[in-house]
């Protein structure tokens, strides 16, 4: 009961704005689009849950940063941990009753509109004479867009749980969000990163295979996990099955190495998604003292802000050129935004000894490591 009833307190006085407008926000994005939308054209392409996922998106990326607000300051801090919760029952009780507010509005946002598109679709005439003599009829499969929109649901909740556990690992909110964007860009740049070098060696060795490898580049990225897969699967299905007359293909639906990186994305985007929950929901939560720091919670962690360094170092490797203007300028640019996101990450600009020799040695590589690997 008293858990019950702190979260009717959560949802009625502090996050209802943020439902409300969030909600709002992706009900009438995606009424508008599917409105808008044409039953007739098999040229238009244009199709995209992206009018649902974009808001839903930033809402699940957005509300963690509330739902662990209160590690932001001692006395924040001081008073809910004074509530008749422990800190797990009170940390799960913000974490699930921010997961129901999102699933309402997912909801919301996207049952009305789809309703609203299939009543339209039923009385509206099986077909239309155009221009030319061309007659065009009305396709839809809306068992396929809904099976995309269930599948936009399922990834925008992962998602949520990714961002609580970056959230969590901090008390500071611009850590927080710090730490967010850091792990996010592992997560979409990695193994993207990983075949993009490994074509580039092979292109430089001259080996025949490695053609397949760019293809799987560009899969890994358009597929990545984290906030990349729920444009690119839910998309993906309406493009091929629910808007698409002529059944557009897609690269991986003939190439195996393509479909294996796919597959090896979704796999991971579950896995990840599935430890996200397990260790926010089960890891303890930190002390009162800790509120209002930044970096991480556990200091000793901190120069695990660089993990992002090493897919944006061979993103840098993968470039065209070697000693050129554009490629130094461009490492010296990212090695200053290192620098300034880490010194706000920990709040202050006197940072320890190892975080120059990282900058140092990613600046170093990112520069030479084309000449490098040419030479060798």
């Amino acid at each position: 009961m008293k858990k019950l009833n702190y979260a009717r307190y959560l949802i009625t006085k502090e996050w209802l704005p943020l439902f409300i407008v969030f909600t709002a926000i992706g009900l009438i994005s995606f009424f508008s689009y599917l409105m808008t939308h044409s039953f007739y054209d098999p040229s238009y392409y244009n199709t995209s849950l992206a009018a649902l996922t974009a808001p839903m998106m930033v809402f699940a990326i957005v509300l963690p940063l509330f739902v662990f607000n209160y590690k932001y300051s001692l006395k924040r801090g001081d008073t809910y941990y004074q509530l008749p919760l422990d800190q797990r029952e009170l940390k799960n009780t913000r974490v699930l009753t921010g997961l129901f507010i999102l699933v309402v509005s997912f909801i919301l946002a996207a049952s009305l509109p789809y309703v609203a598109y299939t009543i339209r679709y039923i009385f509206a005439p099986d077909y239309i004479h155009m221009s030319y003599n061309v007659t065009y009829f009305k396709y839809l499969n809306a068992g396929a867009l809904l099976g995309a929109i269930g599948i936009a649901f399922v990834l925008v909740i992962i998602e949520y749980f990714i961002s609580c556990y970056f959230t969590s690992l901090s008390s500071k909110p611009v850590s927080a969000l710090l730490i967010s964007l850091s792990f996010h860009l592992i997560l979409i740049f990695t193994l993207y990163s990983i075949f993009g070098f490994a074509y580039n060696i092979a292109e430089t060795t001259h080996r025949k295979d490695g053609s397949h490898l760019d293809d799987m580049a560009n899969i890994a990225i358009e597929f990545s996990p984290g906030p990349v897969i729920i444009f690119g699967l839910p998309d993906y299905i309406v493009k091929a099955y629910a808007f698409d007359l002529k059944n557009q293909t897609f690269p991986f639906d003939s190439d195996n190495y393509q479909r294996t990186v796919l597959i090896i994305n979704i796999m991971l985007e579950l896995l990840i998604g599935s430890a996200a929950c397990f260790l926010t929901l089960f890891k303890k939560d930190g002390s009162g003292e800790s509120c209002n720091n930044y970096g991480f919670t556990n200091k000793k962690l901190n120069s695990l802000f660089f993990l992002s360094a090493i897919p944006v170092v061979l993103f840098a490797l993968n470039g065209v050129g070697v000693f050129g203007f554009e490629n130094i300028l461009g490492t010296v640019i990212v090695a200053a935004a290192y620098y300034f996101l880490f010194a706000l990450f920990i709040g202050s600009f006197r940072m320890p000894a190892y975080s120059y020799i990282i900058i140092g040695v990613g600046s170093f590589v990112a520069i030479f490591g084309g000449f490098i690997l040419e030479v060798l």
